[in-house]
Protein backbone atom coordinates (compact mmCIF):
# COMPACT_ATOMS: atom_id res chain seq x y z
CA UNK A 1 0.00 0.00 0.00
CA UNK A 2 2.91 2.25 0.38
CA UNK A 3 4.28 1.82 -2.86
CA UNK A 4 1.42 3.61 -4.17
CA UNK A 5 1.55 6.61 -3.00
CA UNK A 6 2.58 9.82 -4.31
CA UNK A 7 4.42 12.31 -2.65
CA UNK A 8 3.40 15.71 -3.42
CA UNK A 9 7.03 16.84 -4.41
CA UNK A 10 7.44 14.02 -6.41
CA UNK A 11 9.00 15.87 -9.55
CA UNK A 12 6.19 13.48 -12.11
CA UNK A 13 3.65 15.85 -10.79
CA UNK A 14 5.07 18.84 -12.44
CA UNK A 15 5.90 17.65 -15.49
CA UNK A 16 4.04 18.49 -18.64
CA UNK A 17 3.54 15.58 -21.16
CA UNK A 18 0.58 16.23 -23.22
CA UNK A 19 -0.52 12.75 -21.82
CA UNK A 20 -1.75 10.50 -18.79
CA UNK A 21 2.02 10.55 -17.17
CA UNK A 22 1.88 13.00 -14.94
CA UNK A 23 -1.55 11.48 -13.23
CA UNK A 24 -1.31 10.91 -9.74
CA UNK A 25 -2.84 7.15 -10.28
CA UNK A 26 -0.17 6.71 -12.97
CA UNK A 27 2.77 7.83 -11.26
CA UNK A 28 1.29 5.63 -8.16
CA UNK A 29 1.01 2.71 -11.08
CA UNK A 30 4.88 3.40 -12.52
CA UNK A 31 6.29 3.55 -9.29
CA UNK A 32 4.41 0.13 -8.05
CA UNK A 33 6.17 -1.91 -11.50
CA UNK A 34 2.57 -1.78 -13.46
CA UNK A 35 3.46 -0.26 -17.10
CA UNK A 36 0.28 -0.77 -18.58
CA UNK A 37 -1.97 2.39 -16.70
CA UNK A 38 -0.78 5.20 -18.68
CA UNK A 39 -2.27 3.56 -21.77
CA UNK A 40 -5.25 2.56 -20.33
CA UNK A 41 -5.86 6.17 -18.78
CA UNK A 42 -5.27 7.83 -21.93
CA UNK A 43 -7.65 5.10 -23.75
CA UNK A 44 -10.26 6.18 -20.87
CA UNK A 45 -9.89 9.79 -21.18
CA UNK A 46 -9.74 9.76 -25.07
CA UNK A 47 -13.51 7.72 -24.88
CA UNK A 48 -14.64 10.19 -22.46
CA UNK A 49 -13.51 13.31 -24.62
CA UNK A 50 -15.67 11.21 -27.25
CA UNK A 51 -18.13 10.41 -25.73
CA UNK A 52 -18.42 13.90 -24.39
CA UNK A 53 -18.32 15.79 -28.51
CA UNK A 54 -20.90 13.21 -29.47
CA UNK A 55 -23.37 14.14 -26.69
CA UNK A 56 -22.69 17.38 -27.53
CA UNK A 57 -23.11 17.40 -30.84
CA UNK A 58 -26.47 15.09 -31.19
CA UNK A 59 -27.54 17.02 -28.15
CA UNK A 60 -27.05 20.70 -29.82
CA UNK A 61 -28.02 19.11 -33.68
CA UNK A 62 -31.55 17.90 -32.02
CA UNK A 63 -32.07 21.16 -30.25
CA UNK A 64 -31.64 23.03 -33.06
CA UNK A 65 -33.98 20.77 -35.14
CA UNK A 66 -36.56 21.10 -32.07
CA UNK A 67 -35.96 25.00 -32.03
CA UNK A 68 -37.14 25.04 -36.07
CA UNK A 69 -39.86 22.77 -35.54
CA UNK A 70 -41.18 25.14 -32.88
CA UNK A 71 -40.41 28.22 -35.56
CA UNK A 72 -37.63 29.43 -33.11
CA UNK A 73 -35.08 29.06 -35.81
CA UNK A 74 -34.81 28.81 -39.14
CA UNK A 75 -36.74 26.27 -41.03
CA UNK A 76 -33.07 25.26 -43.01
CA UNK A 77 -32.61 23.24 -39.85
CA UNK A 78 -35.48 21.13 -40.55
CA UNK A 79 -33.53 19.69 -43.35
CA UNK A 80 -33.33 15.53 -42.53
CA UNK A 81 -31.73 12.70 -44.81
CA UNK A 82 -33.66 9.47 -45.79
CA UNK A 83 -32.49 7.92 -42.43
CA UNK A 84 -33.95 11.31 -40.69
CA UNK A 85 -30.45 12.64 -39.73
CA UNK A 86 -30.91 16.75 -39.36
CA UNK A 87 -27.44 16.89 -41.07
CA UNK A 88 -27.84 20.92 -42.03
CA UNK A 89 -28.34 20.99 -37.61
CA UNK A 90 -25.12 18.67 -37.58
CA UNK A 91 -23.32 20.66 -40.17
CA UNK A 92 -23.78 24.13 -38.16
CA UNK A 93 -23.43 22.82 -34.32
CA UNK A 94 -20.05 20.84 -36.10
CA UNK A 95 -19.10 23.91 -37.36
CA UNK A 96 -18.72 25.62 -33.98
CA UNK A 97 -17.28 22.19 -32.21
CA UNK A 98 -14.36 22.75 -34.27
CA UNK A 99 -14.13 26.57 -32.95
CA UNK A 100 -12.41 24.22 -29.52
CA UNK A 101 -9.77 22.82 -31.48
CA UNK A 102 -8.74 26.01 -32.19
CA UNK A 103 -7.61 26.57 -28.68
CA UNK A 104 -4.78 23.84 -29.50
CA UNK A 105 -2.67 25.96 -31.15
CA UNK A 106 -0.24 28.54 -29.90
CA UNK A 107 -2.53 31.42 -31.85
CA UNK A 108 -5.18 30.58 -29.59
CA UNK A 109 -5.07 33.86 -27.79
CA UNK A 110 -5.33 35.47 -31.50
CA UNK A 111 -8.66 33.38 -32.07
CA UNK A 112 -10.13 34.16 -28.90
CA UNK A 113 -9.60 38.23 -29.43
CA UNK A 114 -10.98 38.39 -32.62
CA UNK A 115 -13.78 36.78 -31.02
CA UNK A 116 -13.91 39.17 -28.78
CA UNK A 117 -13.33 41.84 -31.18
CA UNK A 118 -16.44 40.86 -33.45
CA UNK A 119 -18.50 40.78 -30.01
CA UNK A 120 -17.56 44.06 -29.09
CA UNK A 121 -17.78 45.58 -32.61
CA UNK A 122 -21.29 44.17 -32.80
CA UNK A 123 -22.33 46.08 -29.30
CA UNK A 124 -20.97 49.28 -30.14
CA UNK A 125 -23.14 48.93 -33.28
CA UNK A 126 -26.28 47.78 -31.56
CA UNK A 127 -26.07 50.52 -29.41
CA UNK A 128 -25.52 53.07 -32.56
CA UNK A 129 -28.92 51.74 -33.96
CA UNK A 130 -30.63 52.20 -30.45
CA UNK A 131 -29.76 55.55 -30.09
CA UNK A 132 -30.51 56.11 -33.80
CA UNK A 133 -33.51 55.11 -33.50
CA UNK A 134 -34.22 56.77 -30.39
CA UNK A 135 -33.73 59.94 -32.50
CA UNK A 136 -35.56 59.52 -35.07
CA UNK A 137 -38.48 58.50 -32.36
CA UNK A 138 -37.67 61.32 -30.66
CA UNK A 139 -37.49 64.02 -33.66
CA UNK A 140 -40.99 62.20 -35.39
CA UNK A 141 -42.24 62.87 -32.10
CA UNK A 142 -41.46 66.71 -33.01
CA UNK A 143 -42.51 66.58 -36.21
CA UNK A 144 -46.02 65.22 -34.92
CA UNK A 145 -46.23 67.73 -32.21
CA UNK A 146 -46.23 65.47 -29.55
CA UNK A 147 -45.19 66.93 -26.35
CA UNK A 148 -42.45 64.78 -25.10
CA UNK A 149 -44.58 65.15 -21.05
CA UNK A 150 -47.40 62.87 -22.70
CA UNK A 151 -45.14 59.87 -22.51
CA UNK A 152 -45.09 57.68 -19.62
CA UNK A 153 -41.30 58.09 -19.06
CA UNK A 154 -38.59 60.63 -20.75
CA UNK A 155 -35.19 60.53 -20.41
CA UNK A 156 -33.54 63.76 -19.40
CA UNK A 157 -31.14 66.34 -21.53
CA UNK A 158 -32.34 64.37 -24.95
CA UNK A 159 -31.65 64.92 -27.76
CA UNK A 160 -28.35 65.88 -26.79
CA UNK A 161 -27.24 62.80 -24.91
CA UNK A 162 -28.06 60.64 -27.47
CA UNK A 163 -26.43 62.52 -30.10
CA UNK A 164 -22.92 62.25 -27.82
CA UNK A 165 -23.77 58.78 -27.37
CA UNK A 166 -24.05 58.06 -31.36
CA UNK A 167 -21.03 60.26 -32.19
CA UNK A 168 -18.80 58.66 -28.98
CA UNK A 169 -19.78 54.90 -30.25
CA UNK A 170 -18.83 55.96 -33.86
CA UNK A 171 -15.41 56.99 -32.39
CA UNK A 172 -15.11 53.90 -30.41
CA UNK A 173 -16.33 52.02 -33.70
CA UNK A 174 -13.97 54.06 -36.04
CA UNK A 175 -10.98 54.35 -34.01
CA UNK A 176 -10.62 50.51 -31.78
CA UNK A 177 -8.39 49.13 -34.16
CA UNK A 178 -5.94 51.86 -34.81
CA UNK A 179 -2.69 49.90 -33.32
CA UNK A 180 -3.34 47.35 -36.78
CA UNK A 181 -2.48 50.60 -39.38
CA UNK A 182 0.41 51.72 -36.74
CA UNK A 183 3.50 51.23 -38.98
CA UNK A 184 5.09 47.77 -38.07
CA UNK A 185 1.99 45.99 -37.17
Amino acid sequence: MVGLLVSSADPNLLQSTGTAAQSPFVIAATNAGIKVVPSIINFVVLTSAWSAGNSGLLGGSRTLYGMAREGHAPKIFLKTNRMGIPYIAVVSISLFICLGFMTLSNGADTVFSWLQDLVSVSALVGWMVITGVYLRFYYGCKAQNIDRANLPWKAPFQPYMAWFSFIAFTILLLTGGYTTFVHGQ
